[in-house]
């Protein structure tokens, strides 16, 4: 992937924090299919008595989906910094900073919004991710794709937090909202997230075909992928761009077959991906299931995370 990457902490100096990782992969995919899609799509079932079960059921895994990704991030958190002994002094910021986001997302609940705590926010969101994925940037003309993928996802979120706060500038007394300027550091990072996901998944095929290792079956699912989301743009445009924006925040103003062929790719090649660099497809797909400038508190902190996991399983 990336050999000459500067050397970090290995996720297995915690012996917990591997299996927390990969259930916060799991929640945030729970998150991702029943919480911000399923629950959604059940505004439109019939006002049938017999269905009302159903979406009450799907409404409680929601919740529970919804309340179990920031305790998965938390525990994740702990288990890192608690390892973090032999990752210098600039990782521990980095976890510091992240541990900042995480009490933010507390007081976003605990008290009542202010624009101070957002820009707070943001500005540790940036100082994590610069610590987490500015170690790849040496040796940024011999990365890997799996390197790319880290930097493209990182600099995305950079963006989305950019965003929101020249947003946060904005609300504060005297500040003028700049809405043009908000506009296209989202748009950028949409593009930075596709452009990762894409890359991610060509880290995973590219790997497993060198290893002779890339089954069928992983390649069909990507395919599949691909087909089915070209096929929902073409017949219900409007309906797919709004899945887009609940499920992962993305716009929906780019070509159908960008997203496409990110989301072909990055399923195909993180499936790929899983066997030989788990840590590497375990903070990739974290970060990509998280999804791309939502607002939940603890997406971000598990996109967050997601970054700094993969950019540790990137390195070798």
């Amino acid at each position: 992937m990336t050999a000459d990457a500067p050397a970090l902490p290995a996720l297995r100096t915690v012996a917990a924090a591997p299996v927390i990782a990969g259930w916060l992969l799991a929640a945030t995919a729970i998150d991702l299919f029943v919480t911000r899609l399923a629950s959604r799509m059940t505004i439109f079932m019939p006002k049938d008595p017999a269905l009302a079960g159903a979406a009450s059921a799907v409404g409680r895994l929601a919740a529970f989906a919804d309340a179990l990704v920031p305790v998965l991030a938390v525990a994740l958190l702990v288990a890192l910094i608690a390892g973090a002994g032999s990752g210098g002094l600039a990782y521990r910021i980095g976890l510091a900073a992240t541990a900042g986001v995480a009490a933010a997302g507390v007081m976003a609940v605990a008290v009542p919004p202010s624009p101070w705590v957002g820009l707070a926010t943001d500005v540790l969101v940036m100082a994590a991710l610069a610590v987490f994925a500015g170690p790849l940037l040496p040796g940024a003309r011999r990365l890997g794709p799996g390197g790319a993928a880290v930097l493209a996802l990182a600099g995305a979120a950079g963006l989305a937090a950019l965003a929101r706060l020249v947003e946060s500038l904005g609300a504060l007394p005297g500040g003028g909202g700049l809405p043009f300027v908000e506009t296209g550091l989202r748009g950028a990072g949409e593009v930075l997230f596709v452009l990762g996901a894409a890359t991610a998944g060509w880290a995973g095929l590219r790997l497993a075909r060198r290893a002779g290792i890339m089954p069928r079956w992983v390649v069909g699912a990507g395919v599949v992928v691909a087909a089915l989301l070209l096929a929902a743009t073409a017949l219900a445009p409007s309906m797919t761009g709004m899945i887009l924006t609940w499920s992962l925040g993305l716009s929906g103003g780019l070509p159908a077959v960008v997203y496409a062929a990110g989301g072909g790719l990055a399923v195909a090649g993180l499936l790929s991906l899983a066997g030989p660099r788990r840590e590497a497809a375990v903070g990739l797909g974290t970060v990509l299931l998280a999804g791309n400038a939502l607002s939940a508190s603890g997406l971000l902190l598990a996109g967050l995370l997601g970054i700094a996991v993969a950019a540790r399983g990137v390195r070798d």
